[in-house]
């Protein structure tokens, strides 16, 4: 298992038959799960954890948080920023004419 980053767990394995990976991270809406480049749900596992029901192979498994909560904040983000800017660009503006 490798950790890059707080937000991203990449792990290789190989079950023998179909099994549930667990994870020991807690577990939380905002976590995705690509297995081999395909997302894949993730359940809960033993009350507290993250498991990704996994077939039998070699399976490349990374885990992503990204709640949407964060892509909405970053959303309201940028329109605040762009309605500053817009609204100090109009001022300026003004200010130019009336001179």
């Amino acid at each position: 298992m490798s950790r890059t980053r707080a937000e991203r767990i990449e792990v290789d394995v190989a079950p023998e038959r179909d099994e549930l990976l667990v994870i020991r991270e807690s577990y939380d809406p905002g976590w995705r799960a690509l297995v081999d480049g395909e997302e894949r749900a993730i359940v809960r596992a033993d009350y507290l954890f993250m498991g990704v029901p996994l077939h039998a192979g070699e399976r490349n498994v990374v885990l992503v948080f990204a709640p949407r909560s964060v892509r909405v904040g970053v959303a309201l983000s940028a329109g605040a920023l762009l309605a500053l800017s817009v609204v100090a660009l109009g001022r300026g503006r003004v200010g130019a004419r009336s001179i």
